[in-house]
């Protein structure tokens, strides 16, 4: 039986993106802590901005089914 090759999770992914995710999670310390099982984290969905800074009113994104 054919064992999937575990790299092809982060296939796709070059070193800018993962240092960009090790900066999101807050750090080297973190991402160690994390992986160490002494911190956790929780995902939520980002409200999108609805206005930007000027006041002005920023449409919300079509779904790509809506886009045809």
């Amino acid at each position: 039986m054919n064992m999937p090759d575990p790299l092809d999770t982060i296939a796709g992914l070059d070193a800018g993106m993962v240092l960009a995710l090790v900066n999101r999670l807050g750090g080297r310390e973190n991402v160690d802590a994390l992986l160490a099982g002494r911190k956790a984290v929780r995902f939520e969905d980002v409200i999108p901005l609805l206005f930007d800074k000027h006041g002005r009113r920023i449409p919300p994104p079509r779904d790509e089914e809506q886009r045809g």
